[in-house]
């Protein structure tokens, strides 16, 4: 977003060990005894956090953060410095009501609860980590849900830092309304525990998938005799997790591309495009050295260009669960963005479903090392399926990586955290979240709850052919099908039962312990 800034970013490999993430006042915070610092009154910035929106709730976990409002000093690698530049992740779950309209200046609610109460039956207590990925749930349950994550290692003399735990439980329930313990913890059997990988949710069908991601230092207790510890292990495969019943299965990805496992990258969900959805996975890192050696490093990596995405459908997965489903490549066109890492997306339908778009905002190259372009402050929209790239927002004066974004109410993009890539300087969004109209590409710092309903951008109508209510008239690729099974899949929606992942019909298939949810398509 706007805003200017005579502060150079440090190196990305400096950035990353002196993380943050986000929030603010009129606030109801509960102190943790063992915990100085509250994240809401002492925050500066935050980001690496998880975040989801679910019953006109904004979720906001853990992350890493820099502390304002005291005097208190502590040590930070071995200096003294104030309060402002020291980074840890903290302890606390919060969460931002959605169901008034209200102004990040002046009467934002801000509820922090912190993580100290062990779980009853295992004596655990609720992961504090970064660079996970929080999911929606079930829509029947009201707990929301978080998967993998990473221990912040860059100041373990803080009085919050707790030594990375086992990966045995890499996802946890958390249900503000529970009356009992709100905290639930789920062996999925699974090797390790992801972070920085790429993620998205039908939540219609109650999967949630994580595609790729990385071991690090912070991962757990056997990682923690990494020989080197700013270098991280890429994983590969993709996890399709049943969120109604807490199972996992982990399946291949040889068709995407990049040249390997992916970090930093983003993926998104259409409900109404093909049999049972697709996924698009777009940006992010492979490491040049994957192939010679175990261990990589953010500063030597090759970032996947934005001028191709990977198309995957649920369908040919879900009729064969024994299969690894099949992904599809497919070019872009447009005004392409930069590549990049730690950007943050999200989606939308035409309210007709005759297009579909991707929202992308923000993120940071890491091989620019000081140089001040490193970070950016823009925003594109991919249209599908035209596959077309839309600057809507650009030549911003506040670079943000780390945040994330989701769609809020009727029309609106919340960004949530983000680090502004200078030290020492505290977010100006003071509440750590901030608002785009998503129709008319306007920000702001009010959330709205009696907008209208989403129309198509006027910037974005070319790519489509349509209306700002859709009726998109472009069917396919300006340069045609880079794979040509994929046009086998039926991109233009006609029900707009599905639109945005509302209100989906559904019926129950049983297979390999999973449990998938159909949606009733015309």
């Amino acid at each position: 977003m706007h805003q200017t800034s005579d502060h150079r970013p440090l190196p990305f490999f400096v950035l990353t060990a002196i993380l943050a993430l986000l929030l603010s006042q009129p606030v109801v915070a509960q102190d943790d005894k063992a915990f100085a610092l509250n994240p809401v009154t002492n925050f500066c910035s935050r980001w690496y956090q998880q975040s989801v929106v679910k019953n006109d709730v904004l979720y906001i976990d853990s992350g890493v953060q820099t502390w304002n409002g005291t005097s208190v000093k502590g040590p930070f690698y071995g200096i003294s410095q104030s309060t402002r530049n020291i980074c840890h992740s903290h302890n606390y779950i919060m969460n931002i009501p959605l169901n008034f309209t209200w102004d990040w200046k002046s009467n934002i609610i801000v509820n922090a609860v912190p993580k100290n109460d062990s779980n009853p039956n295992t004596g655990t207590l609720p992961p504090s980590l970064t660079r996970g990925h929080m999911f929606h749930g079930p829509a029947e349950d009201s707990a929301v849900y978080i998967y993998g994550g990473t221990t912040f290692m860059g100041n373990r003399s803080f009085p919050g830092y707790r030594q990375p735990d086992a990966s045995t439980y890499p996802l946890w329930s958390y249900n503000l309304n529970s009356s009992g313990y709100q905290w639930q913890q789920y062996d999925l059997s699974l090797p390790w525990m992801p972070n920085h990988g790429a993620a998205a949710e039908a939540i219609d069908q109650n999967l949630g998938f994580y595609l790729n991601g990385q071991i690090d230092w912070g991962t757990e207790t056997r990682t923690l005799n990494f020989s080197n510890t700013t270098a991280y292990r890429p994983l590969d495969g993709m996890l399709v997790i049943d969120l109604q019943n807490q199972t996992a299965t982990n399946i291949s990805t040889p068709g995407i591309g990049g040249g390997g496992p992916r970090v930093g990258g983003t993926m998104e969900y259409f409900a109404s495009v093909g049999g049972m959805g697709v996924l698009v996975a777009l940006g992010g890192m492979v490491n040049n050295t994957y192939l010679s050696g175990p261990n990589d490093d953010y500063n030597h990596g090759s970032l996947i260009a934005f001028d191709s995405v990977d198309v995957f459908d649920i369908d040919s997965y879900l009729q064969d669960t024994s299969s690894n489903g099949t992904w599809y490549r497919q070019n872009t066109t447009g005004d392409i963005p930069a590549p990049r890492i730690d950007f943050c997306t999200t989606s939308i339908s035409a309210p007709d479903n005759s297009s579909h778009h991707i929202y992308l905002y923000g993120g940071i190259d890491p091989n620019k090392g000081q140089d001040i372009n490193a970070g950016y402050d823009d925003v594109y929209v991919l249209s599908i399926p035209s596959f077309t790239w839309t600057p809507i927002f650009q030549n911003g004066a506040s670079p943000r990586w780390g945040h994330n974004c989701h769609v809020a109410g009727k029309r609106q993009m919340v960004t949530v955290g983000g680090n502004i890539t200078n030290t020492g300087i505290c977010d100006w969004e003071l509440k750590g979240v901030a608002f785009l109209d998503m129709s008319t590409a306007t920000w702001g710092s009010v959330f709205l709850t009696n907008t209208s309903e989403f129309t198509v951008p006027k910037q974005v109508l070319p790519a489509t052919g349509g209306t700002i209510d859709g009726s998109a008239t472009v069917t396919e690729p300006s340069k045609g099908w880079t794979d040509q099974d994929l046009k086998k899949v039926r991109f233009r929606g006609t029900d707009t039962s599905t639109s945005n992942l509302r209100s989906a019909t559904v019926s129950e298939l049983y297979s390999n312990r999973v449990l998938y949810h159909k949606l009733e398509r015309s």
